[in-house]
């Protein structure tokens, strides 16, 4: 007998409390997976019903995501049914045909939706759009219509919840917020497969979204993980374990094989424990699975691809390990014979497979609670490990029963290149009144850097860098490691505290492939006349030694060579060459103005390291949502999150020093810069690529009698003992770089009226603080070339002082 449990039936009744007969609402549910979103969401229709019979319900499900995950919904509804108030609930999976298909004949091709009370409809968002029948047919808006004329109340849910980790770009969604217009709304959407969802929305009385990352402009419904745990019947394993075993292996470097040879060895042993009914008897007649994910084929890299499936195949084997390779319902493999290839039967409790090799796609939305196990190998799976990838191993394969606090029920074991993290998405809001408040930049006129290696002299530099006898003893260490091994060893990554060999050439297609990749990424610094000169070098130079073929292979293993002992050299030449003409910066150095600041930001927290800081102030650009109970609350709250205990330290002194001087300037805004969105400084990292720089925090200071004198202050924080001084120097000598507009006067009295900062604050003592940076504030700056240390925030107070004075 399946129920509710305390926490599912909390949310549940959460859901429930935001309808409103009389008023349009739109809810966000966030949930984790194996939470039972399926089983809640199907119990707040049964009460939905059951609590309104006056109520005149039609209720549609759109999935957005892969084709088969509708069917999955629709198949969980009928098993569900029977546990529900109303056994005779009605569900309608739509599958329109294309309306390409040619198949079809004539009197088959007119189909129509009909709505009727309490009907649930469950569509794909692939069902619209281009060549669909339900679009380019008017299906849809029919459908619509009849429920308008007759008045149904539309219940609209809408399932993305399952959609994460890879996700492909052709799903797409617009959020409706009740506070927008609808048809402008409409009227801009282009795509049809949008248009029917905007529509849906339009008509829908009560919006129901089920999403990992809700953007917060909606009240919000949360299941926490934390919630699970705590729950009168556990649905979740409680306890993670990672990498088990990979510390054994001898060496540093270790191979995907091995990775996979320690797995299988414990799974192997996990499976010993779930068939032994003395200490476990919860898992009586449940077999444990492996789960090992895989990337969608890259069909560039097709063999080195199926080369890879091919070995864990042959490892599996070797283990004597039952395995599926599912990438698809055609797509499928196995070593035993099976009455069917569904997702649905291999994931059975009772299952003989022990292994699934699976990809994300395919799989979505797909429930095994006998998962257990998760092995993520370099260079074949995910480069991330989601929050629903993980989410598969994490379901209790039998929560209704009691197991011991010791059971293995309740654990659940990975092997990835990252360690789980437990992270909280939150959304911060700009104020209205900060929405058309512009700010400068910093770029780099890439243009302008390609103008100046064109020319012989950083040519003929490069050429003297290259020591033909080394060359040559590299040349022999490849070829021999070739010899040996079968490969050439590219690049090595951390595999939790080990090493594993994620590029490997076996061949000469692979090398030039290689090759070719490596110069276009690096093409800033060898562009057609340096790779010229490079290879006629190399070529002149054999033949008059006679000592190295001129072929292919030479050719790419040269290059090779060149990216592994010369390029870091080669990027030295070329900022010396981009920075010698001292007065020529200012055509490399360029700020442009007219930047906005994005109007919401999302934000990722890691749940053990949150500590919020309550900023009240209408001065802060952003404003947060505050939850109780996950009850949103109204007030002076406003909790804003930062990246580090240092920035957390400067925001107090901004509180309690600061801002309490404002008699002598005004704080028109400040805020924490949102990263990889707000504003930036591009700058010549210590490889000598173009970074971009994202100061922490924005402060403009006004005269508080001269709205119009204004100053911007850019401020970068780090910690005396957590810093990069490469990284540092480099950003700090950007900032003169910058500054150097000034010195050449060639901008007049509207020079960009900005200071760019970097704070140094003493782990030890937050009251010391070393200054770096410059300014178009010729005090200010003169203060900065001091480079005193151990100033204090009293400092930056008087800079903002400095920087509205008109002496």
């Amino acid at each position: 007998m399946m129920h509710l449990t305390n926490a599912q039936s909390k949310a549940v009744n959460k859901i429930l409390s935001k309808f409103d007969s009389g008023n349009k609402k739109i809810i966000d549910f966030q949930a984790p997976t194996g939470s039972g979103k399926t089983f809640m969401i199907l119990n707040v229709i049964d009460k939905l019903i059951t609590e309104h019979p006056e109520q005149k319900f039609v209720f549609v499900i759109m999935t957005l995501s892969s084709s088969s995950l509708p069917k999955q919904m629709y198949e969980s509804f009928i098993d569900y049914k029977e546990y529900l108030v109303n056994k005779d609930l009605e569900f309608e999976y739509i599958t329109p045909p294309s309306s390409k298909d040619k198949s079809l004949k004539k009197k088959d091709q007119h189909h129509q939706i009909f709505a009727k009370k309490n009907k649930i409809f469950i569509f794909g968002n692939q069902s619209f759009g281009k060549k669909r029948k339900f679009t380019e047919e008017g299906i849809i808006d029919s459908f619509l219509s009849q429920i308008e004329n007759e008045e149904f109340n539309l219940v609209y849910i809408r399932d993305e919840a399952h959609f994460g980790g890879e996700i492909e770009k052709k799903n797409k969604y617009i959020d409706l917020e009740l506070n927008k217009d609808i048809n402008k709304l409409w009227s801009k959407t282009k795509d049809l497969n949008v248009r029917a969802e905007v529509l849906l929305q339009k008509y829908a009385h009560f919006i129901i979204k089920m999403t990992a990352t809700p953007k917060g402009h909606n009240d919000l419904v949360i299941l926490s993980e934390a919630d699970l745990i705590e729950d009168d019947i556990l649905l979740i394993k409680k306890t993670g374990i990672y990498n088990q075993g990979l510390n054994e292996i001898k060496e540093d470097t270790i191979t995907n094989r091995q990775i996979l040879e320690v797995a299988c060895k414990k799974f192997k042993k996990i499976k010993e424990r779930y068939a032994d009914a003395t200490k476990e008897e919860t898992l009586i007649n449940i077999n444990p699975a492996m789960l090992i994910q895989v990337n969608n084929k890259d069909k560039s890299n097709k063999e080195t691809f199926d080369a890879n499936i091919n070995e864990i195949i042959s490892v599996l084997k070797e283990h004597n390990l039952n395995y599926v390779k599912y990438f698809g319902e055609d797509d499928f493999e196995s070593n035993i014979r099976l009455s069917s290839h569904s997702l649905n039967s291999i994931s059975k409790n009772s299952s003989d497979v022990d292994v699934i090799i699976f990809k994300l796609g395919p799989a979505t939305g797909w429930n095994i609670p006998r998962a257990c196990m998760l092995v993520q190998l370099r260079n074949i799976s995910s480069s991330t490990l989601t929050i629903q990838t993980l989410g598969r191993i994490k379901r209790n394969p039998n929560p209704n029963a009691i197991a011991k606090c010791n059971s293995i029920s309740l654990k659940y074991y990975y092997y990835s290149n990252l360690p789980e993290s437990n992270k909280s998405h939150i959304n911060i809001f700009l104020r209205d009144q900060y929405k058309k408040e512009t700010f400068n930049v910093g770029y780099i006129d890439k243009q302008e850097v390609k103008r100046r290696i064109q020319n012989e002299n950083y040519i003929d530099e490069v050429i003297e860098k290259l020591d033909l006898s080394f060359i040559r003893v590299e040349f022999e260490r490849y070829k021999n490691e070739y010899q040996k091994n079968g490969y050439i060893s590219v690049y090595t990554e951390k595999f939790g505290t080990k090493k594993v060999a994620v590029t490997k050439i076996s061949n000469n297609i692979e090398l030039e492939i290689y090759k070719e990749n490596f110069l276009r990424k690096n093409k800033t610094y060898f562009p057609p006349l340096v790779i010229s000169a490079i290879e006629n070098f190399k070529n002149n130079d054999s033949k008059r030694l006679n000592d190295l073929k001129v072929d292919d292979f030479s050719i790419n293993l040269f290059w090779l060579i060149i990216e592994k002992n010369y390029l870091f050299e080669i990027k030295k030449l070329f900022y010396k060459q981009i920075n010698d003409l001292d007065n020529l910066k200012d055509k490399i150095y360029k700020i442009e103005s007219n930047y906005l600041l994005p109007e919401r930001v999302e934000i990722f927290i890691d749940d053990s390291k949150r500590n919020p800081i309550n900023l009240p102030y209408l001065d802060y650009a952003y404003k947060s949502k505050s939850y109780l109970n996950n009850i949103e609350t109204n007030g002076e709250k406003n909790e804003q999150y930062f990246d580090s205990n240092t920035e957390n330290k400067f925001v107090d002194l901004i509180k309690y020093y600061v801002r309490t001087k404002k008699n002598e300037y005004n704080i028109k805004v400040w805020t924490k810069n949102p990263v990889f969105h707000g504003v930036f400084v591009e700058y010549f990292n210590h490889d000598n690529e173009i970074s971009k720089a994202y100061p922490d925090f924005i402060f403009r200071i006004i005269d508080k009698n001269d709205v119009d004198n204004y100053h911007d202050f850019y401020i970068e924080i780090k910690s005396s003992d957590d810093i990069d001084p490469k990284k540092t120097e480099k950003i700090i000598e950007s900032y003169k770089n910058y500054l150097n507009i000034k010195e050449n006067n060639l901008i007049d009295d509207q020079y960009p009226k900005m200071t760019l900062l970097l704070l140094e604050i003493n782990s030890n003592s937050t009251h010391e603080i070393s200054y770096h940076g410059s300014s178009f504030i010729n005090k200010i700056n003169s203060e900065l070339n001091q480079n005193n240390k151990n100033d204090t925030i009293e400092k930056l107070v008087e800079f903002f002082k400095l920087s509205i004075s008109k002496d």
